[in-house]
């Protein structure tokens, strides 16, 4: 038998499920969790005419909307499948065996991945039980060993966030030792602060969205990456051609021109948060409130009993945080008002 690369064999990857998520209400991963009404995605359908699908995609004009709407040239984008691939490339482009990769813990299991999978040497600092990361450790681990630093924020799964101060403490500290800074903002719009200026400043800092959260195209797999010219041109040579599919970049530009969709939902998305808050505690819960669109809720010794209750109801959630003191809360994405009315339905069955 032919073996793979070490690293490659000796990497743990946890197995996709294979039981459909579509008919449950999926809480678990952050999704928008109600989907477009039908007449929008008439009007997404729409869009793919037969000549349409039988051209390979073409991306200028998705790029050019993009640099509009965050003010920048369009040189400095890449689009991707998910943001995801970004963050593969990066570890792809840059990253060589040996090299260190800064993470934070936990955090986007996909950094660790993509960082083994390079052969590169995981550099942590950890959550404190507080939900709070030492900036200081942060900077104190930064060095020449260091290729590159990996930070979602609001960050997932504790929904915490840096402050952009510290971040740009960061940033500075990176580049005087020739690192690169990923700031992975997946949950941007329910957060609404973004390091994307910052990319005129510094050519070492990489920042990275997707469509699949409150963009509601989770599906389509898409997501973009805003840096330097040098760096956006660098990725693009370790990027298959024509990786992303012209459906998932027509239905992004159809987002992007209509980008109330998305900003209305996440108003809505907020109600139905505080309006979860406010019952969760009224039933004697403790909870952790967060800057993305779920809660962290403490189910006490009851977790797992609840968390599979609640798969039989329909419902998928996720539990446990691998911190001192969480490992009995449970995950859950918040949506709109009736939507959270559902779960809470569910949830007071749940514990009975």
């Amino acid at each position: 038998m032919i073996r793979p690369k070490k690293q490659i064999e000796q990497l743990y990857r946890a197995p996709v499920p294979t039981e459909s998520r579509l008919g449950k209400l999926r809480l678990e991963k952050h999704e928008r969790v109600i989907g477009y009404n039908k007449l929008i995605v008439k009007k997404m359908l729409s869009l793919f005419t037969p000549e349409f699908i039988s051209t390979y995609p073409e991306y200028h004009n998705l790029i050019s909307k993009l640099a509009r709407q965050l003010k920048v040239n369009p040189k400095n984008i890449i689009i991707s499948a998910g943001s995801d691939g970004v963050i593969k490339l990066i570890f792809d482009v840059y990253v060589n065996k040996g090299d260190g990769a800064l993470l934070l813990n936990p955090s986007f299991a996909m950094y660790e991945v993509y960082a083994k999978m390079q052969g590169a040497k995981i550099i942590t600092v950890d959550f404190k039980p507080d939900l709070t990361v030492s900036i200081d450790e942060i900077l104190k681990k930064i060095n020449r060993g260091i290729k590159v630093i990996a930070i979602a924020n609001p960050n997932n799964p504790t929904g915490t966030v840096i402050a952009e101060y510290d971040l740009l403490r960061i940033i500075k500290k990176a580049k005087a030792n020739n690192a690169l800074v990923l700031i992975d903002e997946a949950y941007y719009y329910f957060y609404n602060k973004s390091m994307i200026d910052h990319i005129k400043r510094f050519d070492n800092l990489i920042v990275t969205r997707t469509f699949s959260k409150a963009g509601g195209l989770a599906a389509a797999r898409i997501g973009f990456g805003v840096a330097h010219p040098h760096i956006v041109s660098n990725l693009k040579k370790g990027q298959c051609i024509f990786e992303i599919s012209g459906l998932a970049v027509r239905l992004a530009e159809f987002i992007v021109d209509n980008d109330s969709l998305v900003w209305n939902y996440v108003k809505d998305a907020d109600i139905g948060k505080q309006y979860l808050i406010r019952k969760v505690k009224s039933i004697g819960f403790a909870l952790r409130d967060t800057y993305s669109n779920f809660i962290l809720i403490d189910c006490g010794g009851e977790t797992g009993e609840i968390v599979n209750k609640l798969a039989h109801k329909g419902i998928i959630v996720a539990s446990g945080l691998k911190i001192p003191g969480f490992e009995n809360y449970i995950r859950v994405t918040t949506g709109p008002k009736k939507v959270m009315k559902l779960f809470l339905s569910k949830f007071k069955l749940a514990i009975k």
